[in-house]
């Protein structure tokens, strides 16, 4: 299977590229700017309430309002615990503490990663298993609990010489209790 620059192996075999792609480093800035510029006109207390309402959608605020999804590695959209674990213990904790080490130098070289990255992620998607992507026509990709309790088997990621699987995760309309 051949990796596409718009598409991470995991979601090219998941999703055709109107439904998912993987967002573009402007995009994922852009996301990142709108989440510092709420947090710093909230003063943090708005921007964290708004993302105790979107992280169970694999989403902080700025990631809202500019489409992108936090996936994880299987093709399912990241839940609440998983959105928590990557924004404040991988992202926050772990290489916030080993920025202020390295003066921010390491954070912004972990930041800038998905410039070059083939998969487009950055040094703490790589550490948490995720990738962030973007839906052109605002799909909503489902969760492992999403597919859990509609009964749907769980994806499995797929090496690269494995075959593409069309169709393997339903759409937001085939999950009965998401309509």
């Amino acid at each position: 299977m051949a990796f596409s620059m718009y598409a991470a192996p995991f979601i090219e075999s998941y999703y055709t590229r109107d439904k998912l792609v993987t967002a573009s480093p402007a995009r994922r800035l852009g996301g990142y700017l709108l989440d510092v510029t709420f947090s710093i006109l909230t003063l943090g207390i708005g921007w964290f309430i708004w993302f105790c309402i979107v992280a169970p959608r694999g989403q902080t605020p700025g990631k809202q309002l500019v489409g992108l999804y936090i996936m994880k590695e299987d093709g399912t959209r990241a839940g609440g615990g998983y959105t928590w674990l990557r924004e404040f213990v991988i992202k926050g904790l772990l290489f916030g503490v080993v920025a202020a080490i390295t003066l921010y130098v390491l954070w912004i070289l972990a930041a800038l990663w998905c410039i070059w990255d083939r998969e487009r992620q950055c040094l703490w998607d790589k550490v948490g298993n995720t990738y962030v992507a973007w839906s052109p026509l605002g799909y909503r990709p489902p969760t492992a609990s999403d597919l859990f309790i509609a009964g749907l088997p769980m994806p499995q990621r797929l090496l690269p010489e494995a075959p593409r699987i069309a169709g393997a995760i339903p759409a937001p309309q085939e999950l009965p209790h998401l309509q």
